[in-house]
């Protein structure tokens, strides 16, 4: 056996060498990508994220103001003058038991002025308060009356176009053939028919409202009959009969064919459809005729509404009201005359001149509806503009007013001393008729052998306190309980209210200071705690909610904040799911929603 060695030179192995390398690392490199490839197809898997939520009717809306409150004594509590006067009247005698704020003496022979005084000045608030309201709701019945009026002339100016071009269209056909033509227009007449039907009905509903011919109508006691009772009697009654007339007219335009099947018989339909429209237009002018001769019942409308059912008359006098259907029906009139007159020549000639009837018409019909629309805009705007102005100088007098009965009540509280609590008279220290100065003595009351608190609130805070209302107090590890027994109604001169707690139990300290809690009560669903919402603005919120499965933040307007509390101006809806887990580490990429 033979084995030959076939020799290699050093350069061709090297070769080989360097080219197997090559292979293998491209091979490397090509798995290597592959590999990365395919990790980068794989989506990541989301971890969860649990939230917890809670409603509205869940959260815990009890909450307290704690105030700290300095303890008295209730006995022996003198009393004095905080004006100059003469004694007028002492209302109690020594002895005598009284609550809380009541009267005890009279200063000055002027006290029945001054009460006299706060009376009037509280009716010049009240009346201030009334008149606003009712010009901010007559104003608002203008604005409403003008933003209707701008829009059904909008609408009619749109409607008086279509049946412009309608009618000029129709007119500018001529004449093809005269069978099929009045063929046409018998199948044309129904829509006519009911348009007027439709105009008649508004004209007749109108009316009715005014003038209480039907049962119905007169059942009602709009107030509309009161206005219309005429001065000439007779004028009335005719205008009453016109009514009924349109009542029957109504129902003879009813009864005509949808479809009148002889040239006879859609000539004369036709032509009582033309005598409706005039018999309409007619009536409307005895009805602005009988109105601006009416007397008006003082009460019974505003000048507002009496002007727009006025002009509402006009408009229909004018044609302006029949935009709609008037001038559509004319040009069909005009049509079947036409027709019915004659073929051949005479009636292409009667139609150009029924296309030049309808084009004239027509151009009137749009420049009427486009003044119609440009004075109603401008009605509306006007009022628009002119509504803030008339009530900022209706809440100026407001303020006058309120500012005059406060003076007044003031002026008068200093001229009638009180008890600041509860307890028994012990001492007179004054006669009737006596002159005092202020700050001299009165009287002395005696407390009913119980300690009292006082306290000192917020203007907004005292609005959530009612006299007698329990309260809690918390004394050297002691807790205790009372009841609001006098709130101060004048601010002192650092704007804070001093409230009167009552204790049902003796403290052994006077001058000591104690925690007083406050039970507040507000409307439900109108508290949140602090850390459930994103404070944005001053008086801005939001709200973190589960809406369809998916986070979101829903705003809310704050009235108040109460320590870790927030005061809604708007209850919070029950539907509403709220979000309280921390989610300021949640991210969508990296997490979903459990």
């Amino acid at each position: 056996m033979f084995c030959v060695q076939i020799g290699m030179s050093d350069k061709s192995k090297n070769i080989l060498k360097y080219t197997m390398i090559f292979f293998l690392c491209f091979f490397w490199v090509f798995g290597l990508v592959l590999f990365l490839n395919s990790k980068a197809e794989q989506p990541q898997e989301k971890t969860e994220f649990t939230i917890q939520t809670t409603t509205i009717d869940q959260i815990d809306s009890s909450i307290s103001l704690e105030k700290p409150g300095t303890i008295l004594s209730s006995q022996d509590i003198t009393v004095a003058a905080q004006a100059n006067g003469k004694v007028s009247r002492i209302a109690f005698k020594e002895g005598n038991q009284v609550k809380g704020w009541d009267q005890i003496v009279y200063l000055s022979d002027t006290v029945a002025s001054y009460e006299l005084q706060v009376q009037r000045a509280k009716n010049n608030l009240d009346r201030a308060l009334l008149t606003r309201e009712q010009t901010e709701n007559s104003l608002k019945q203008q604005l409403d009356q003008a933003e209707n009026s701008y829009k059904t002339a909008l609408q009619s100016f749109e409607a008086a176009q279509v049946s412009a071009e309608n009618a000029v269209k129709q007119a500018n056909m001529g004449v093809t053939s005269a069978d099929d033509q009045i063929s046409a227009l018998r199948k044309q007449f129904q829509p006519q028919k009911l348009a007027l039907l439709s105009l008649l009905n508004s004209v007749i509903e109108a009316s009715d409202k005014w003038l209480g011919v039907t049962k119905y109508y007169d059942d009602l006691k709009t107030g509309f009959e009161v206005y219309v009772w005429a001065k000439d009697q007779n004028q009335k009654n005719q205008t009453e009969q016109s009514l009924r007339d349109l009542y029957i007219l109504k129902e003879s335009i009813t009864k005509l064919p949808s479809s009148p099947q002889t040239d006879a018989e859609l000539k004369d339909s036709v032509h009582q459809i033309d005598a409706a429209y005039t018999q309409i237009e007619n009536f409307a002018g005895m009805m602005i005729q009988l109105m601006r001769n009416s007397i008006p019942s003082a009460g019974t409308l505003d000048q507002a509404t009496i002007d727009g059912a006025i002009r509402n008359f006009e408009s229909i006098q004018a044609g302006q009201a029949l935009i709609g259907s008037k001038a559509n029906f004319i040009s069909y009139l005009n049509q079947v005359d036409a027709q019915l007159s004659g073929s051949g020549t005479l009636a292409q000639d009667s139609a150009k001149i029924t296309y030049e009837d309808a084009l004239a018409r027509s151009k009137n019909t749009l420049f009427t509806s486009e003044i119609a629309v440009k004075n109603a805009k401008v009605n509306y705007e006007t009022l628009l503009a002119n509504n803030p102005v008339q009530l900022r100088l209706l809440d100026n007098a407001i303020v006058d007013a309120k500012i005059a009965y406060e003076s007044a009540l003031t002026q008068y509280n200093k001229l009638v001393v009180r008890t600041p609590v509860s307890g028994i008279i012990g001492e007179i220290l004054v006669s009737e008729g006596q002159d005092v100065a202020a700050g001299n003595p009165i009287f002395k009351v005696s407390g009913l052998k119980k300690h009292q608190i006082e306290v000192y609130v917020t203007a907004n805070e005292y609005k959530y306190l009612q006299q007698d209302k329990p309260v809690s107090v918390t004394y050297q590890g002691q807790n205790l309980t009372g009841a609001i027994s006098a709130i101060s109604t004048v601010a002192d001169k650092t704007n804070l209210f001093k409230v009167t707690i009552e204790l049902d139990s003796d403290l052994e300290l006077v001058g000591d200071v104690a925690k007083v809690n406050f039970p507040i009560l507000f409307t439900p669903h109108t508290l949140l705690p602090l850390e459930r919402v994103k404070i944005l603005e001053d008086n801005l919120a939001a709200v973190p909610v589960m809406s369809g499965g998916a986070l979101t933040e829903k705003l809310v307007k704050i009235k108040t904040i109460w320590g870790n509390f927030i005061e809604l101006e708007e209850p919070f809806p029950a539907d509403q799911t709220i979000v309280t887990t921390d989610m300021s580490s949640f991210d969508e990429n990296k997490y979903v929603i459990k």
